[in-house]
């Protein structure tokens, strides 16, 4: 039987496993790690016809090709060579059904003169080994309907280095966004733990995040900048996903840079308010165009007693005092500026101030809560919240959070959650 051989050149084993301690210093790449995850190479083709089989010949008799599928049924794409590029490929089910396409095919086509090239398709894909999953994907779709997942060919250096599928292609995406994920979800986790700070946490809050898919789009912290004064920071950015994670990511880092800028230049009012104009200037030009974040900064004044909120857009804040549950909002300046954070550089935000007293609950989420939904389509919205604050089990910020995320699965009915959720309470 005639066989066509690539030549020699470096395979990678299927099953091997990814060490990034151990990486060559040169392979051919298909995508971020090794080309054997997804790539059909010499010894996986070795298993299947016990030899070295990669390619057959053009002039390869169809005698020849109808033999060897009946002698691995394991096989099925096979590509077709000129002596200097691939030019075509059989697969088994299109090879059969030409075989059987009449009467007489078969005794037509098994003749010793026809070759496999007046049986296979031309419409081969092949791609360079160095291309990366995204392009192969697109390239792969915008293949006509009839051949679109069929299997395709990859060289390296312009030798033939192997065959795969499409299957094998969108797991490796998925592999990858998973790994993408997992790595920015980890990053999150650790701009979310607490600053190690010489003060003592004198506020009685709780937070709850949780993300719709992890890494989420919420971020909520709160920061003892002083013996006077404390930071309570809850925004939600527009978006899902990595793009919206990478903002909070940003959002979280920026705010620990700043508050370290802060210790050394001294902590009062107007050097915060400064670092959060600071903080929205530099999400303008670190961040996409089209990316922002709505929320609120809460600044707290534990000397006078007095709590000074930056609404930037959505701000779903109550205060909560004895029975009395009061919405607390604060505007711009300019009514004619979008008020979101790291959409317009020179964004001016009126703050308002508020005088709050011993046994008061402050309680801010994000729409992740308003908006969820129940089997009715119908909003948990800011009424519900409002009812949950004047007669829930309103003890500890703690407890305050849980009812509501109890009251809030019991709303949802086993409806599907669409958004982030997030919830911060803090007693006075």
């Amino acid at each position: 039987m005639e066989i066509h051989l690539a030549g020699p050149m470096q395979f990678f084993q299927e099953s091997l496993p990814v060490d990034m301690n151990r990486r060559k210093t040169e392979r051919p790449i298909f995508s971020a790690f090794e080309l054997g995850r997804i790539c059909n190479n010499e010894q996986s083709l070795a298993r299947i016809t016990s030899g070295k089989l990669e390619a057959i010949a053009e002039e390869t008799p169809v005698t020849q090709v109808h033999d060897l599928y009946k002698a691995h049924p394991a096989l099925d794409f096979i590509p077709v060579m000129s002596e200097k590029e691939i030019i075509g490929y059989l697969r088994k089910q299109m090879f059969f059904a030409q075989l059987s396409e009449t009467r007489f095919s078969r005794e037509l086509l098994l003749r010793t003169d026809v070759t496999a090239a007046s049986m296979m398709d031309p419409r081969v894909t092949v791609l360079d080994s160095r291309m990366n999953l995204s392009e192969a994907s697109e390239i792969l779709m915008s293949r006509e309907e009839r051949i679109r997942f069929d299997p395709f060919v990859i060289t390296h250096e312009g030798a033939l280095l192997g065959t795969s599928t499409v299957q094998r292609v969108l797991e490796g995406l998925n592999h990858f966004l998973k790994q993408d994920f997992q790595s920015c979800d980890l990053t999150q986790r650790k701009l979310m733990v607490p600053m190690v700070r010489g003060v003592e946490h004198t506020v009685d809050y709780h937070q709850i995040v949780q993300p719709l898919l992890a890494p989420g789009g919420d971020y909520v912290d709160v920061i003892e900048l002083s013996e006077r004064y404390t930071l309570a920071l809850l925004f939600d950015v527009c978006g899902k996903g990595l793009k919206a994670s990478t903002m909070v990511n940003s959002i979280a880092s920026t705010v620990k840079t700043l508050v370290y800028k802060l210790d050394h230049e001294g902590v009062d009012l107007p050097g915060i308010l400064l670092a959060m104009h600071s903080l929205n200037q530099i999400l303008y030009h670190i961040t996409c165009e089209e990316m922002y974040a709505t929320g609120v900064a809460l600044i707290i004044d534990k000397t006078k007693s007095v709590l000074t909120v930056l609404d930037y857009g959505h701000g779903l804040l109550w205060l909560k005092r004895n029975r009395s549950i009061h919405r607390l909002c604060a505007h711009i300046k300019n009514n004619t500026a979008v008020p979101f954070l790291g959409i317009h550089e020179n964004l001016d935000i009126q703050a308002g101030h508020f005088r709050f007293q011993p046994g008061d609950l402050l309680f801010a989420c994000s729409d992740g809560l308003t908006e969820a939904r129940n089997p009715l389509k119908e909003e948990y919205g800011g009424e519900r919240i409002k009812s949950m604050l004047r007669f829930g089990p309103v003890i500890s910020p703690l407890t305050t959070n849980e009812a509501i995320l109890r009251d809030l699965d019991a709303f949802r009915a086993g409806a599907r959650r669409t958004d982030d959720v997030s919830l911060l309470s803090i007693h006075f």
